[in-house]
This record gives C-alpha cells, sequence and structure tokens, in this order.
C-alpha cells in the first residue's frame, strides 16, 4: 500500500470489529494503519465509481449479449494460449 503524502490529513475515529481490526494490524506495518484504511477506501471509491459506470454503460447500451461475451472469453482463452498464461 502506498502512503497518504503530504497533502492535508483529517483526523477521525471509527468503529471496526474486532476482526476487522486483526486482519489490518496482520497487513499493516507500525505506523502504517491509517495509511492502510486510506489505501483500501481509496480502492474501494475506484470499484464503487467503476460500477457506476458499467451500470451506465447497461443503461445507455444495453447488457452485453451471450454471443458477445462468449467471443470476448474466446478471445482471451486464445490470448491466454498464445503467450503461455494456459495450455
Amino acid at each position: 500500500m502506498g502512503s497518504m503524502g503530504t497533502e492535508t490529513l483529517i483526523k477521525k475515529s471509527i468503529t471496526l470489529s474486532p476482526e476487522v481490526h486483526s486482519e489490518i494490524l496482520a497487513r499493516v506495518k507500525k505506523g502504517g494503519y491509517s495509511a492502510y484504511i486510506n489505501d483500501v477506501m481509496t480502492q474501494h471509491f475506484d470499484l464503487e465509481r467503476l460500477g457506476d459506470m458499467i451500470r451506465t454503460w447497461d443503461e445507455e447500451l444495453g447488457p452485453v449479449s451471450d454471443e458477445m461475451l462468449a467471443k470476448v472469453r474466446a478471445d482471451k482463452e486464445a490470448a491466454d494460449r498464445e503467450i503461455g498464461i494456459i495450455r
């Protein structure tokens, strides 16, 4: 995970379950708790924005057809075979 840099920071108090707290402690270095939470939330917001974009595309263009999905999967598998990811 990255650092929060030198930008202005806001100090907040949050409540976590003991399980979540333990998981964070197991994954961060000393002093990196806030940076870890900041990075995880940044990734979460990126995923939410991606989901928003996909929903917008589905509304505007309709869902991806089964035929197109099958073609993309076949093309990906062929590309994976070509570069040796799968045999």
